[in-house]
């Protein structure tokens, strides 16, 4: 019965007694499906027994929200035909980015609220690389050693340290 569980109902909605104290089911005995329209989860969301392969924590209102996924390919996947799958960060500005991080933590890539792309490695591109605008420089090295830039009439190729060399070598 309803006193057994000890809970109340108060405008049409089931209480418990006490707060953050009972389960809803239990390890060896569990509901079949959980109908709603929101699941307010407070600090996490575990999905995967008492395992846990997939959480999602935030351990304080204040502290990060972690996802953890532990086994298999944690796949996102976005099975409309059309539309874009998007990740929104929270300015325009390079105050915030997305990051591909190594389990070292070392960023491996990232773009920024601006636009900014960095990448920590080697890029390997299998077609051409395009800049679409005029009075843009690709620039190579730490302080731009290197820049070619077309203005829309004129092209210039820019060496500020060393010898600029081209070698026609067969």
């Amino acid at each position: 019965t309803i006193n057994q569980l000890k809970l109340t109902r108060s405008a049409g909605n089931i209480i418990p007694a006490v707060t953050s104290s009972y389960d809803l089911g239990s390890t060896s005995l569990k509901w079949n499906n959980i109908y709603g329209k929101y699941i307010d989860a407070c600090y996490g969301f575990y999905i995967g027994g008492t395992t846990n392969y997939f959480t999602i924590i935030r351990t304080s209102d204040s502290s990060d929200t972690v996802m953890t996924h532990s086994m298999g390919d944690l796949i996102i996947d976005n099975t409309v035909t059309t539309g874009t799958t998007i990740t929104r960060l929270g300015t325009d500005t390079s105050a915030t980015s997305y990051q591909v991080q190594n389990n070292s933590e070392s960023s491996l890539f990232s773009v920024d609220g601006s636009g900014q792309v960095d990448i920590g490695g080697n890029l390997d591109v299998s077609g051409g690389i395009n800049i679409d605008a005029d009075n843009q420089a690709f620039t190579i090295g730490t302080g731009s050693d290197l820049s070619i830039t077309h203005t829309g009439a004129n092209t210039s190729i820019t060496s500020i340290t060393g010898d600029l060399l081209i070698d026609n070598t067969s």
